[in-house]
């Protein structure tokens, strides 16, 4: 479950925060005000697409959670009581743990856009911490909540059928709540398929790295930490392109983002290694590994927009839930082939 679980809220969650924070930039950059009736639809929109999205989601986790647990793990149904918690426990965690993201991070956007000029007198894009920030506190605060949900509505099958059904009135109460606009249905609808798309990426690429996991325990430490770096910068690259309406990286983003990864990891794989995780001769190789993933990611951002702007998707519900996934199937990869050759 916390494998599915972590990529659906991920994603769902850094594509609705990181519209919102590309909304709010754009229209405050358009009017130069910073007048709240500007920005307040915005965000209102966003938080019961989220909503929606976020009950819709966890339910199909959930049900999948049961099917899975009754008929790969135990060979059969699992009692009433146990289907309950397993449908509940993730309604439960991305309900309140999207509220909780979407409220911290929208006063950030807000903090940003309203009270930040660069030296040209202009607004500072949020883009550049927005994206890689919801992503890691989607994963940080879905684990928390997951932990106490599971805690709190264990052996309490009251408590959990109350929650439950509160999470499918505010399903239905969000779904009510939308613009019924051709706009936002086809942005509802379309929104599926990069999702259901990057989570059979993330289970695939699960699958393979499964074989390496007792041979290779390093994948454990590594490979959270150098995926959400490229997976944090590839976003920022993503959402640049998506608000300057281009389909490539200029030369000097591309060699600045690259090289912050390279510092950020390099500093990890030493610490590490200090802490005798890893091996000292493995260090050239896991450098190559992060080195590589960046590049490739980097230069994958390019056609990922150009085909969202080619069907007329939106571009930030479609790309960043892909390029997430891809990022992370190749993440394993690289790092695989870098665990193998230093071994060799």
């Amino acid at each position: 479950m916390i494998p599915v679980l972590l990529n659906l809220k991920g994603n769902l969650e850094m594509g609705v925060l990181g519209r919102v924070a590309v909304e709010c930039h754009n229209t405050l950059a358009n009017t130069k005000l910073c007048g709240a009736p500007d920005i307040n639809p915005i965000l209102k929109r966003n938080a019961v697409f989220l909503l929606a999205q976020t009950t819709i989601a966890s339910g199909m986790v959930g049900i999948m959670s049961v099917v899975v647990g009754s008929v790969v793990v135990h060979g059969k149904f699992i009692g009433w009581r146990e289907g309950i918690l397993v449908l509940t426990v993730p309604m439960v965690t991305c309900v309140v743990s999207a509220v909780l993201n979407y409220g911290l991070i929208v006063s950030l956007i807000l903090l940003i856009v309203k009270h930040s000029t660069g030296e040209d007198g202009e607004r500072i894009d949020p883009d550049n911490i927005v994206t890689p920030l919801a992503a890691a506190l989607a994963d940080f605060t879905a684990i928390g909540c997951l932990f106490l949900a599971a805690i709190l509505l264990d052996n309490h099958v009251v408590l959990s059928i109350v929650c439950f059904l509160i999470c499918i009135l505010t399903m239905l109460v969000a779904l009510n709540q939308l613009e019924d606009t051709e706009e936002t249905n086809n942005l509802f609808t379309n929104s599926w398929f990069p999702l259901c798309g990057g989570l059979m990426i993330s289970m695939i690429a699960g699958i393979v790295l499964e074989r390496f996991d007792k041979s290779h325990p390093a994948l454990h430490v590594l490979l959270p930490v150098q995926n959400g770096v490229v997976g944090g910068v590839v976003s920022v690259a993503a959402c640049r392109m998506i608000s300057e309406r281009k389909a490539k990286a200029r030369r000097s983003e591309f060699v600045t983002l690259t090289g912050s990864v390279l510092l950020i990891m390099a500093v990890y794989f030493i610490s590490t290694w200090a802490l005798k995780l890893i091996k000292l001769h493995a260090l050239p190789a896991l450098m190559l590994a992060a080195l590589i993933q960046t590049i490739l990611m980097l230069f994958t951002c390019g056609p990922v927009v150009r085909y969202a702007m080619y069907f007329e998707w939106d571009l930030i519900t479609f790309s960043l839930p892909i390029l997430t996934s891809i990022s992370d199937a190749l993440g394993g990869l690289v790092l695989i082939g870098s665990l193998l050759s230093s071994r060799s």
